[in-house]
């Protein structure tokens, strides 16, 4: 072997194991855990057996999500009449029981949106 294919050799040896040893720079940073925090819980249905979870307030319509299930005013869900829909509160009535239940999450109340009917 020559001795410039000789340096050669050395050269990208030398330049592959460098290479290696660099630095990720796609890596997490040092320290970094890759333990995920938990979502966040969903809301939890009271002694009632009912979570209102969002309300949205139209110009035509208001609507509910309780129990998972969107509803407006009249509609049933989980053997409950729903009487009516507020910025702040849905009230059900189940049997002779009237029922009003606060939204869980007053971050996610929605005000003034006009729903179009389709």
């Amino acid at each position: 072997m020559s001795r410039e294919t000789l340096i050669l050799l050395l050269v990208v040896t030398c330049g592959l194991w460098v290479t290696a040893q660099a630095h990720d720079p796609t890596a997490p940073p040092a320290g970094f855990s890759n333990d995920r925090e938990a979502p966040a819980e969903a809301p939890r249905a009271d002694a009632t057996g009912f979570t209102v979870t969002y309300v949205m307030l139209g110009v035509d319509r208001r609507l509910a999500l309780v129990n998972g299930a969107l509803v407006a005013e009249g509609d049933r869900v989980n053997g409950a009449r729903v009487t009516e829909i507020r910025s702040d509160s849905v009230t059900l009535v189940v049997g002779e029981q009237r029922l009003r239940l606060p939204v869980a999450d007053k971050s996610i109340r929605k005000r003034n949106i006009r729903v179009e009917n389709p």
